[in-house]
């Protein structure tokens, strides 16, 4: 029962990050087609710059869905509701810190960006600050999405979710077709992130008073105890947008004509990200109860499985992202915008962002546990690891060099985690040896004709598409031998 309501709510996990995924895609798919070249640089270096507002949720969510998680296993499910409401304050201040930098940074575009043009420059300030500000009012509702994720209710804010990204790709899209500026894509897009954020909370307030008749007072002790929990994320936050954003802004400042290919590359790989947090943010009420109930070598257990399982995952994904890659990106944005070096910068961006994925259920599961301040330092070494290596190779190799500097801090980040931070863990027992041979090792070596093909995939210009054939034809195999495993 308990593996049906996980793979109940990871299913819907799924659902909710693959709508994110098909959003990030859908609107660059219309944009390329509707706006010039210069425009579709304006509004992918925008969005890039806006997104940094997202990472001041500093884990609120999930904060609020782990308490709500242990409140229902205690049997006391009277306080979920006053929960959301500490959790959305702390979210309100904490947006309306982002939204003042989005405004400041947007107001000094040209010192940032040097080589931006001249003509670009104001249509992208208001294009930072509409999409920054709209996100910095929706941030509040996103504590009541938590409420479902605690509640093992993953469908209602999956369906919320879902609707809400497909309609603002369907806004955003028809004033890119019709205004053939992104200042009005912008306005429908942050119209209608506020609109999914506000539905939560209804929705939220409808499920829970409707059954339980909650109060809907915000608790200042619950504010306390949520910013407590939620304080290393501050520095995870900065560190992770350091490592996964900080990328697209260092290729604007040294390699300009580069910024859309590379943007585009990131966003086809941050798929990725989205489905692993999706499909592990249903681990968190299961990890939550077992934490309550001292059951630390179970945890243990459910980190090595779970590890192996997002390996396969993103060996293949990224395997099939290299292969495919290149024709994926002309099709969806076109020889005209991607050029040569989208397909060169793919792949050290794809093995980078499988690096860290493969440690998604390990963080999970801290979280869940309550001790991610004991690891905070080592998201503060990879952002100083992915600022050093990408700004020397960037400013020497341009957008190549970015990639590979990220790629290479992500390789030392892993090797920190199993190394240094495992040992610090005193809720989740699990040996390094066995996790890095069964977790990682293992799964690797079992894809390894995978990774072999699509190796020489990259080297067979001359009979590409028989060797991708040959590739397909051996992932479905490898897959169907995962499949058996897993079963049994």
């Amino acid at each position: 029962m308990q593996a049906f309501s996980i793979g109940k709510n990871a299913l819907f996990n799924i659902l909710r990050g693959a709508a994110g995924a098909a959003a990030a895609i859908g609107l660059p798919f219309i944009a390329a087609r509707n706006l010039d070249a210069d425009a579709f640089t304006t509004w992918m270096l925008a969005t890039q710059i806006a997104s940094l507002i997202l990472y001041f949720e500093v884990g609120v969510p999930s904060a609020v869905a782990r308490f709500v998680a242990q409140a229902k296993h205690a049997g006391d499910e009277v306080d979920s509701l006053s929960w959301a409401y500490s959790g959305a304050s702390a979210l309100a201040i904490l947006g309306s810190i982002g939204g003042v930098i989005i405004v400041a940074s947007a107001m000094q575009l040209r010192y940032f960006f040097p080589n931006l043009p001249t003509n670009a420059e104001t249509s992208t300030m208001l294009t930072v600050t509409i999409i920054g500000l709209g996100a910095a009012v929706a941030l509040p509702f996103s504590a009541f999405g938590g409420v479902f994720i605690g509640l093992s209710r993953s469908d209602i804010t999956a369906l919320i979710t879902v609707t809400g990204k497909l309609l603002g790709v369907v806004a955003a899209g028809a004033c890119a077709f019709f205004f053939k500026e992104t200042i009005a894509m912008a306005i429908a897009l942050a119209f209608v992130g506020v609109l999914s954020g506000i539905a939560h909370w209804v929705w939220v307030c409808k499920f829970i008073v409707h059954t339980k008749g909650l109060s809907h007072h915000f608790s200042v002790a619950k504010i306390y105890e949520i910013s407590r929990f939620c304080a290393p994320f501050i520095v995870w936050s900065a560190a992770t947008w350091i490592t996964l954003g900080l990328g697209s802004l260092l290729v604007a400042r040294f390699d300009y004509s580069a910024l859309s290919a590379f943007a585009a590359v990131t966003t086809l790989t941050a798929f990725l990200t989205g489905i692993a947090q999706a499909i592990f943010s249903a681990l968190m009420p299961y990890a939550a109860k077992l934490d309550a109930r001292e059951e630390r070598l179970e945890l243990g257990s459910l980190l090595i499985r779970s590890t192996r399982i997002t390996v396969y995952c993103l060996v293949i994904c990224g395997a099939l992202l290299i292969v495919l890659g290149e024709q994926i990106l002309r099709l969806w944005l076109g020889s005209s915008i991607i050029a040569h070096v989208g397909s060169a910068i793919l792949v050290p961006v794809v093995i980078g962002q499988c690096l860290r994925l493969a440690l998604q259920p390990y963080a999970t599961l801290v979280i869940a546990t309550g001790e991610q301040s004991k690891i905070w330092t080592t998201p503060v070494a990879e952002a100083a690891f992915t600022i050093a290596l990408s700004t020397v190779l960037g400013w020497k190799f341009g957008a190549i060099g970015v990639a590979v500097g990220g790629a290479l801090s992500a390789f030392l980040t892993v090797y920190i985690h199993i190394q240094f931070n495992f040992p610090k863990l005193s809720r989740i027992h699990v040996n390094r040896k066995l996790f890095t041979v069964q977790g990682m090792i293992f799964p690797i070596l079992k894809t390894s004709p995978v990774i072999g093909s699509a190796t020489l995939c990259l080297f067979l210009d001359g009979f590409k598409w028989q060797v991708i054939v040959g590739f397909l034809i051996l992932t479905s195999i490898v897959i169907a031998n995962i499949w058996r495993e897993l079963r049994d």
